[in-house]
């Protein structure tokens, strides 16, 4: 019999918290988060976690529980997202996956294979060579495995550096890994709802919060983070709202308004390749975000049960 869950997906600034925070208060669910910058423990501001108090409501599990140094991959958000369902189910509440990382959540309704770990020096080599020759990386995965390169962005260099390290490390393509295992391990039966506001909307969303994250402290909140030592290298300070604000801190952006306009632009650039991502899988619903709505996608797959 397989495990039966709910995922509420879409793109950044949708409302995903919210919207999981007021369905924790009315229905039996514990929520699981599928965001790959909030469960670093060190990021709150950029990270838009939930608050404390929602927290504390309405039980969330995988948030702020890893360390920013380590290189957390799908496999292990894999790994430790199953246990904490099956933990749920055991209590007999329902599992509510929210977050709009693509790879998450394919990795937890499908099965990921084993990546190997991440080799310190060839990664220090391999951003060496894309330092003194921007684009370099994208070009050798194109050569070595173009169905891997096809499928990302050529300034996506987290994704197209670990494709060059699983050659290197293994010897064998991302992609025929990939396809070996087909993603076909999935102990899941789910709904899946994707939040897909109107670009309006959804612009406005991503203004009012970038506004937020600054006032919030999201400036002093990196600074602290580099005066401790953290490199700007590690990948999760490489994300959207945290790699502008390392820029500005440089001196490379010259106001806040600046800064402003680019953690807008990345973000909804982001936005759009969620949205991108979630209409090629499979058993996902996009719906305009409402709390009746998503009550209704919810109580429908409950009826089912």
């Amino acid at each position: 019999m397989k495990h039966r869950i709910i995922i509420l997906a879409g793109p950044t600034a949708s409302g995903k918290s919210e919207f999981a925070y007021a369905i924790g208060k009315k229905y039996p669910v514990e929520i699981v988060n599928a965001d790959s910058v909030q469960v670093y423990k060190e990021l709150t501001i950029g990270a838009a976690k939930p608050p404390d108090e929602w927290m504390r409501e309405v039980p969330h599990h995988l948030y702020g529980f890893v360390e920013l140094t380590h290189n957390f991959t799908a496999y292990e958000y894999m790994k430790v997202a199953r246990e904490k369902i099956y933990e749920i189910e055991k209590r007999g509440e329902i599992p509510l996956v929210v977050g709009g990382t693509g790879l998450y959540i394919r990795a937890l309704l499908h099965g990921l294979f084993p990546q190997p770990s991440m080799d310190e020096e060839l990664r220090k080599d391999l951003m060496k060579r894309e330092k003194y020759t921007p684009g370099v990386l994208y070009e050798e995965l194109q050569k070595i495995d173009p169905e891997s390169a096809e499928k990302l962005h050529p300034s996506d260099l987290v994704r197209v550096t670990r494709a060059l390290e699983v050659w290197y490390l293994t010897g064998e393509k991302m992609s025929v890994l990939q396809k070996a295992h087909s993603f076909s391990d999935s102990p899941f039966e789910y709904a899946g709802l994707f939040l897909d506001p109107p670009r309006e909307i959804l612009r406005s969303a991503i203004t009012r919060r970038t506004e937020k994250m600054i006032d919030a402290g999201l400036i002093e909140e990196v600074k602290a983070l580099l005066q401790k030592g953290y490199s700007k290298e590690l990948k999760p300070l490489k994300s959207v709202g945290y790699r502008e604000t390392i820029i500005f801190l440089e001196g490379e952006i010259a106001s806040i308004d600046e800064l402003m306009k680019r953690i807008f632009k990345a973000t909804w650039d982001l936005a759009r390749r969620q949205r991108m991502w979630f209409k090629k899988e499979k058993g996902f619903r996009f719906i305009d975000p409402s709390l009746e709505r998503i009550e209704n996608g919810i109580e429908g797959f409950l009826k089912l049960r």
